[in-house]
């Protein structure tokens, strides 16, 4: 995959949460310089939960080029909390809320969520929040 995506900047996604040995799979990772970040909750099933583990794997990466990238349950109200206490450069948030339907039909088929009345988007107020929340971390990057 990283050959065919060569040129390309590449996130390793959360399935490094499920390392048995993630040191090592650091290791193994920043030996691949076409891996630019991991997505992670810190192995907990919100980043909130993991964030001393993330803050360990940042601090080991510190003087490398590849970067943790906290994930999962980011919001507005633990944003700044999840950056100020792993040191991380990057956050990856979904902000997403459920936009009404203006569909008129009586559909019986369904779009694949469980509530038909809307669908899922990106909520640009969420998104908005998140990067005041973290505005004194300049330098960030949000995803």
């Amino acid at each position: 995959m990283l050959t065919e995506a060569r040129g390309m900047g590449m996130t390793f996604h959360r399935a490094f949460d499920h390392c048995t040995e993630p040191m090592a799979a650091l290791d193994a990772l920043v030996a691949r310089p076409a891996v630019e970040r991991i997505l992670t909750s810190g192995g907990a099933p919100h980043a909130m939960q993991g964030k001393a583990q993330l803050k360990t794997w940042v601090d080991y990466l510190r003087h490398t080029s590849l970067r943790i990238m906290p994930g999962a349950g980011i919001t507005p109200d633990n944003a700044a909390e999840i950056i100020a206490h792993t040191g991380a450069r990057d956050i990856h948030l979904s902000a997403r809320t459920t936009k009404a339907s203006s569909s008129h039909t009586q559909a019986v088929t369904t779009m694949g969520e469980k509530d038909e009345s809307g669908y899922p988007i990106t909520d640009p107020v969420q998104v908005r929040a998140v990067k005041q929340a973290v505005s004194r971390f300049n330098q960030y990057e949000i995803r």
